[in-house]
Formats: C-alpha cells, sequence, structure tokens
C-alpha cells in the first residue's frame, strides 16, 4: 500500500521550495532599511527654528552648525566647543571647498554662542553665513507672485 501526498513529489521527497524562511529574512532587511533609513535623514538636534515672513528657500550648505539652547555647539553631528571651532572650520571647509554655513539655533539660544559661532566662521574663511528659519505658516499660503523676497543683512 503505497501512501500518496496529494502533489507532485520528486524523487528526494520535496514538492515546492518552501518560501517562508526568504520571506522572513526580506522582512527582517526590510525593518532594518527602515530604521536606520530614518535615522540618516532625522536631524540631529531638535531646533525649533524663529519663523520669518519669506519664501525664499535656503541653498543647500555644505556645512551646518546647530547651537542648542544651553550654549553647546555642533557641526554636523559632532560636538565643538567655541574655542575650537574656528580650527574645525577652517580645515572642514577646505576639505569640502565651500564658504557657505547655515547657523541653526533654537529660538530659546542665547545670543552670545549664535553670535560667536558666526563669528568663528568668518574667521575661518567662510564667508557666505545664513542663520536658518522657518516659513511662517500664515505667510506660506500666499500666491506666489514669482519674485522672492530677500532679507538683505548689513554689515
Amino acid at each position: 500500500m503505497a501512501v500518496s501526498s496529494g502533489g507532485n513529489v520528486d524523487k528526494d521527497g520535496f514538492s515546492e521550495i518552501n518560501v517562508t524562511p526568504l520571506t522572513d529574512v526580506l522582512l527582517v532587511l526590510l525593518i532594518i532599511f527602515l530604521i536606520t533609513g530614518s535615522s540618516i535623514t532625522a536631524p540631529a538636534h531638535e531646533i525649533q527654528l524663529p519663523e520669518v515672513m519669506t519664501k525664499e528657500k535656503a541653498a543647500n550648505a555644505s556645512i551646518m552648525i546647530d547651537v542648542l539652547p544651553d550654549g553647546k555647539t555642533y557641526v554636523g553631528n559632532l560636538e565643538v566647543p567655541l574655542d575650537k571651532m574656528e580650527a574645525y572650520l577652517q580645515k572642514l571647509a577646505a576639505q569640502r571647498q565651500t564658504d557657505r554655513v547655515i547657523v541653526n539655533a533654537d529660538q530659546t539660544t542665547p545670543y552670545g554662542p549664535v553670535m560667536a559661532s558666526m563669528e568663528a566662521a568668518r574667521n575661518a574663511g567662510l564667508e557666505n553665513i545664513a542663520l536658518a528659519t522657518e516659513v511662517d505658516k500664515s505667510v506660506a499660503n500666499l500666491p506666489d507672485d514669482g519674485q522672492p523676497q530677500k532679507i538683505e543683512v548689513r554689515q
């Protein structure tokens, strides 16, 4: 008496490929990529930027300086004290061949560390310095007349 498995069985005893382990591995890889991808694009520090009434977007800067409310300063993800920032920015600007810097500072950050970081950038030879802001929500919905509003800072 022979026992039938109900399927087309070859001589090794396998009727079809089991894809469950493959599916498990692919789902684990998907989860890993989702988690690491979101951490790469997430900002390094939680900063509430001040709002302004302009629609002009800042150009992608090569160097980002974050000034936190407690006075700590970061260049990218690396904490750099203010007394060592000028030398570090000179080295970084030479590596990236740029003179552009954007300073991100929370609304509650004292004025002193922000100005000290801007001065360090200027002393390092970085002439194109900007302060990051967010667009005021009440202005963001106005129709665009094709002419961006610019804010000039006089030295």
